[in-house]
């Protein structure tokens, strides 16, 4: 094959240089019949070119050169076309990533959108929840919110409500005005000459139980009904205190059990939102907490408040809800909401405790009593309530306590042998 220039010879292999009458070609040694094929009759007429290394040297490296410069050519071509072909792979890739990353955040947005409605809606069902649990638990609790009959709905009476009368946590259930009290089958007779009819209605089959006062303790609380006139003052001067003394569950009472000292005095005690207990003594402060909404599913917590530490005492109340809280040791309060949605609200906190509207003029007088025993306790007029140290609980006297809350129904038997194995541990 002949160069465009016709100067060069291509033998498949090698570029070979041509003779000037383009009739023989030098295949660097001898110069050959340009058709290589050719048989003698078809030499060429004329002699070959004379032998001139030189020359034929010469149009070698000008052939070499020229094959060089055009595979130098051809590789800058192919880089070039390897760049080109890289940009634009690049761009492809640069314009896949984007629109993946907008892809992504796209679907981001609505999945936090989808998030954040799951969340509102997880958050209107659990306050619907525990808005249900609440309107159930306020009308069982008999102290605060006692059934109203049909027929008294529209004078607001009630036509009954429970009454703590001891500190064992005996309890009697009593008419509207205190004149009447149920003795298991019928209404009898509180006073000598009530005012009011006697209930017609039955009260609960959940409030009758062992823990209900038996006829010994109704017939010498009614002696000191005839002394002081009302059930409110005989059973202050029974209890010997004329604060609230709710009903406490059995789990809260044997808290309380554990928790008090040789001598100390409960002067109040008053029930929240789900068993959570205050408790006001001649000493400190006991907030109870028991079951899942206080955090703790299978135990207690039990926080004390010392009334020389004790900065401020509140209690709050919504259209429906509110919070007891106590701020003691100089912690700035805290603001509490009722609903259970953050570890600090007043379910889990220690030092706040859940309530109800109707249950907060109780906690309102024991907050007032917490604020007097403080004032006095700063005042130093508390010292020879609180001697120092404190002496341990005997064992013995917290085997009596409990075998008498065994016998008042409070604790199973099960529950009797575990903390008396406790104490017994101790001793």
């Amino acid at each position: 094959m002949l160069s465009d220039d016709g100067r060069h010879w291509w033998d498949g292999t090698a570029w070979q240089l041509v003779s000037d009458d383009g009739l023989w070609r030098w295949d660097g040694r001898n110069w050959l019949p340009l058709q290589s094929s050719a048989t003698s009759g078809d030499v060429p007429d004329g002699s070959a070119p004379a032998t001139d290394i030189a020359a034929s040297r010469k149009h070698a490296e000008q052939a070499a050169e020229r094959a060089r410069k055009d595979a130098e050519k051809a590789r800058k071509d192919v880089q070039e076309s390897a760049k080109k072909a890289q940009r634009e792979a690049d761009e492809t890739a640069n314009k896949a990533r984007r629109e993946a990353d907008e892809t992504a955040k796209k679907a981001r947005r609505e999945a936090d959108e989808l998030a954040k409605k799951a969340s509102k809606d997880a958050e209107s069902a659990t306050r619907a929840s525990i808005e249900s649990q609440v309107v159930a638990q306020t009308n069982r609790i008999a102290l605060r919110q006692p059934v109203i009959k049909a027929d008294q709905a529209s004078t607001d009476q009630t036509f009954f409500k429970v009454v703590v009368i001891s500190r064992r946590g005996e309890w009697m259930i009593v008419s509207p005005k205190a004149e009447w009290w149920w003795t298991l089958s019928k209404w009898e007779k509180l006073v000598a000459t009530p005012a009011e009819l006697a209930p017609t209605e039955r009260p609960p089959k959940s409030l009758v139980t062992k823990r209900l006062a038996s006829r010994a303790a109704v017939g010498e609380l009614k002696k000191l009904i005839a002394v002081h006139g009302t059930l409110d003052l005989a059973v202050a001067a029974a209890t010997g205190t004329s604060y609230p003394m709710h009903p406490m569950g059995a789990k809260e009472n044997a808290q309380l059990l554990q928790t008090l000292l040789a001598g100390e005095k409960v002067l109040s005690q008053c029930v929240g939102m789900k068993g959570q207990t205050l408790v006001v003594t001649d000493r400190k402060v006991l907030i109870i907490k028991t079951g899942w909404m206080a955090g703790s599913t299978l135990g207690a917590k039990v926080t004390a408040f010392d009334y020389r530490t004790i900065t401020s005492v509140e209690v709050r109340t919504g259209p429906v809800m509110g919070a007891f809280s106590i701020s003691s040791g100089g912690v700035a309060q805290r603001d509490r909401t009722y609903w259970g949605m953050n570890p600090d609200d007043a379910y889990k906190s220690p030092d706040a405790i859940p309530i109800a509207k109707v249950q907060a003029p109780d906690f309102q007088k024991a907050a007032a009593l917490i604020r007097e025993l403080a004032a006095s306790s700063s005042a130093g007029t508390l010292g020879s309530q609180r001697p120092a140290p404190r002496p341990q609980a005997d064992p013995i006297d917290q085997l009596k306590r409990l075998a008498e809350l065994r016998d008042a129904g409070v604790l199973s038997d099960e529950e009797f042998e575990i903390k008396k194995a406790e104490l017994l541990a101790r001793m």
